[in-house]
């Protein structure tokens, strides 16, 4: 997980691809059981981000790592809870939020409470958590 603020639109191109320990590391022996997104606020907070998720591989949507922001949230994932696909791909995005997790949550079923219509679409812990965060702080964040 990879997290930035800068006073100047920047990218994390650098970090992502082209670092000595670059958190996309194609050719390494279990790249292709990565997935990765990138969350990016091209001009600052109060507005929606781009997202974008990249569940087939590491270095699928390689020209997302040159989407420019002044705050960027980037995570890579292999998978312990849900199928490698997009909708359990992080940073998970609704409105003008973005999040992103890493780790497990146990008894994760419990975070959904009830359902307004407006949940989760994947299958992982950390989107339900998004979810439950989403309606203490803002109890209708698709409606902006």
């Amino acid at each position: 997980m990879l997290g930035c603020v800068s006073q100047d639109r920047t990218s994390l191109r650098r970090e992502l691809l082209e670092a000595p320990r670059a958190l996309l590391r194609d050719g390494a022996p279990d790249a292709e059981r990565e997935a990765w997104g990138i969350a990016v606020y091209p001009h600052g907070d109060g507005e929606q981000p781009e997202c974008t998720r990249c569940p087939d591989g590491t270095r699928s949507g390689a020209e997302a790592a040159d989407k420019r922001g002044r705050i960027l949230m980037a995570h890579v994932r292999r998978p312990t809870q849900g199928d490698m696909i997009e909708e359990n791909t992080h940073p998970f995005c609704l409105g003008e939020y973005a999040f992103c997790h890493s780790g497990s949550l146990t008894r994760h079923d419990s975070l959904l409470g009830l359902s307004d219509g407006v949940g989760p679409r994947g299958q992982t812990d950390s989107e339900r958590l998004f979810h439950r965060l989403l309606r203490e702080v803002d109890p209708a964040p698709d409606k902006v």
